[in-house]
């Protein structure tokens, strides 16, 4: 329908950075369905995203007065108050958003980012680790929880365990990049082969002595 088509429309603006016309696709589904949490909450992402913290927490409001039970209302205010540098209270969100959803990613990567993890956070780490290649989970989902482990187990000080979490995260990753190796290294070395000591030798004297671009 139009109120979807909208959402849509306004997600895909904004991962384009086009911020602007997100807005704007957006404030048209806001306005055919003012009770959509969903599309209130979409809205607040595209303010939060533009810089416009104090809107997005307003609609976040709205949405949690409205339905505290979404795990995606929980999460956005964390972002928000992680944006404002409060990030104790991020981090009570995050785990609130957590606790609706131990599912979403997203959620435990940001986590990560807003707390400094210790020993007393074992139990949580441990959780976070029965996620990694769980039944469902994408390489892009696993390469997150990955990076989010190794973040933790850094903060704790077990580097030899942060390290083999990252290296697990960039073998994932590695999956996705689409690069001929062999095509890339031959293209190296042929203008290593080209441009060589003796061609700048021989083109000295070639161009302008100013030193502005």
């Amino acid at each position: 329908d139009e109120i979807a088509s909208l959402e849509l429309l306004g997600w895909i603006l904004r991962d384009q950075g086009r911020l602007d016309e997100s807005l704007a696709a957006i404030l048209r589904a806001a306005e055919l369905a003012p009770e959509s949490v969903s599309v209130r909450n979409n809205l607040a992402l595209t303010f939060l995203e533009r810089g416009n913290v104090d809107d997005a927490m307003e609609a976040l409001r709205r949405s949690l007065e409205q339905d505290d039970e979404r795990a995606d209302t929980h999460h956005y205010i964390g972002r928000c108050l992680t944006a404002c540098g409060d990030s104790e209270e991020a981090v009570r969100y995050f785990r609130q958003a957590l606790a609706i959803n131990p599912r979403l990613v997203v959620v435990w990567e940001n986590l990560a980012r807003a707390k400094k993890f210790d020993g007393n956070d074992r139990a949580e780490i441990s959780h976070l680790e029965t996620l990694a290649g769980a039944e469902g989970m994408t390489d892009p989902m696993n390469t997150t929880i990955y990076y989010a482990l190794g973040k933790m187990e850094d903060d704790c000080r077990n580097y030899d365990r942060a390290f083999e979490h990252y290296r697990m995260a960039n073998m994932i990753r590695s999956r996705s990049v689409n690069i001929d190796i062999d095509a890339h290294v031959a293209s190296v070395t042929r203008k290593i082969e080209v441009f060589d000591p003796v061609l700048f030798e021989d083109k000295s004297n070639v161009g302008s002595g100013s030193d502005i671009p």
